[in-house]
């Protein structure tokens, strides 16, 4: 079988003169023991499905384009030998579970049409239910409403269908990953808990794979607060199951200037790692930012810059340094270890950068970006975890624009260690 596998990948990749047959052999052995290691998150190819026209916020059909309209098999080669070794794929479950049986079938192809271009080029792929929050039919609060309830139901009859086709594939490098940040609350405190929905997912998942490589989280956004409450025990057998978490602390540097997050909107000019001059260049900066909302009141920005002023104050009196990031992601290493996982089964499957915003005024924001990517790589796989950034191109994007998908060498430098113009 590994033949076989070395023998198709070395057709796709050194017949472009891209990778060596030493260097796809040993990668191959490492991903035999770790199927996930340095992955990245690609968009749009499933995760914004098309709309009908007007205000109910319908399914089209069909929901998806197709995936090559949004990346070609050369850039899935150079992002391969740039390092990256898996990809996790958000796609918006909402229409799999709104429209009829032929347009689901058709659809859930399209998806498994890339798996397969993906594996070709020797990606593992992690399948991620990443349901859009502007749908309010079928965000995930709507999804997750009731244990009983028809819309969670449909999910749960999604997860068996994917996870058969999964089983089917037979490849330990493939991955179903239950449901993207499930809950923003650690516990929920009106309605059943997230750590109620899981067990039923992975029941039916196990149904039609019992072997399928499995993705399970927590509530708080995935985050590592999330993972307190989180119990692998209703699971089963942990040998196919990988933990996901994701990470963008401090958020009023990640997000900085985010127009669809109030708390970090108007901040702008935070940098990383924090420098002398940092406090009042920050100040500055979101001052100007809060300023040039002129459909404001002068109440109402008023109150907005005495907020904006005091989370400047905040993230420079409480310094997120490249330690205590390290002691963050640490939580996830120490849940890993007492609920019987090993630590190449946790993914850090989300952290980055939002490229645009207030991080622009920062004086040097590309060294800004790469400090803190390398700050979070290195302590991911210091703790033995794998990694997925977040994202290839939009917003968080690790190239240089949409038009010319350059990956950017400094943040090839920061993920990877070494220098790339890839």
């Amino acid at each position: 079988m590994l033949a076989r596998v070395l023998t198709r990948i070395t057709s796709c990749l050194v017949a472009a003169g891209l990778l060596s047959i030493a260097a796809i052999a040993s990668r191959a052995h490492a991903e035999a023991e770790a199927p996930f290691g340095r992955g990245i998150n690609i968009t749009r190819l499933f995760d914004t499905p098309k709309l009908q026209p007007g205000p109910a916020r319908a399914y089209a059909t069909p929901p998806f384009g197709p995936w090559r309209a949004q990346v070609t098999e050369a850039e899935l080669v150079r992002l391969r030998e740039a390092g990256f070794d898996f990809i996790r794929l958000p796609i918006d479950p909402g229409p799999l579970l709104a429209l009829p049986e032929e347009v689901r079938s058709a659809a859930i192809d399209q998806v498994f049409d890339f798996v397969a271009a993906a594996r070709a080029f020797d990606f593992g792929v992690v399948l991620d239910l990443h349901n859009r929050p502007d749908n309010r039919e079928w965000n995930a609060a709507a999804i997750l409403q009731s244990l009983e309830g028809d819309k969670f139901a449909r999910l749960q009859r999604l997860v068996r269908d994917l996870a058969g086709r999964l089983a089917a594939r037979n490849d330990p490098r493939l991955a179903l990953e239950l449901f993207n940040e499930p809950q923003r609350e650690c516990v929920r405190r009106q309605g059943p808990d997230w750590t109620a929905f899981q067990p039923r997912l992975v029941a039916a998942a196990r149904q039609a794979g019992p072997n399928v490589n499995l993705v399970i989280t927590g509530g708080c956004w995935s985050s590592v607060d999330g993972l307190a409450s989180l119990d692998v025990k209703p699971l089963g057998p942990t040998r196919h199951l990988f933990l996901m978490i994701h990470f963008y602390e401090p958020h009023a540097f990640t997000h900085q200037g985010a127009s669809w997050s109030a708390p970090v909107r108007d901040l702008a000019g935070l940098d990383f790692p924090i420098r002398p001059a940092g406090r009042e260049a920050a100040r500055a900066a979101t001052e100007r930012a809060v300023a040039a909302r002129k459909s404001l009141s002068d109440e109402a920005r008023e109150k907005i810059r005495r907020s904006a002023e005091g989370s400047v104050e905040n993230y420079h009196k409480r310094p997120v340094t490249p330690a205590r990031i390290a002691e963050r992601l640490k939580i996830a290493a120490d849940w890993a270890d007492r609920s019987g996982l090993s630590r190449r089964q946790v993914i850090v499957g989300e952290f980055g950068v939002l490229r645009t915003g207030g991080i622009r005024a920062v004086a040097d924001p590309d060294r800004a970006r790469s400090a803190w990517l390398r700050a979070v790589v290195e302590a991911s796989e210091s703790l033995g975890f794998a990694w997925a950034v977040w994202g290839y191109d939009g917003a968080f994007g690790i190239v240089e624009s949409t038009r010319n998908r350059k990956l950017e060498p400094f943040i090839l430098e920061a993920l990877f260690g070494s220098r790339s113009a890839r």
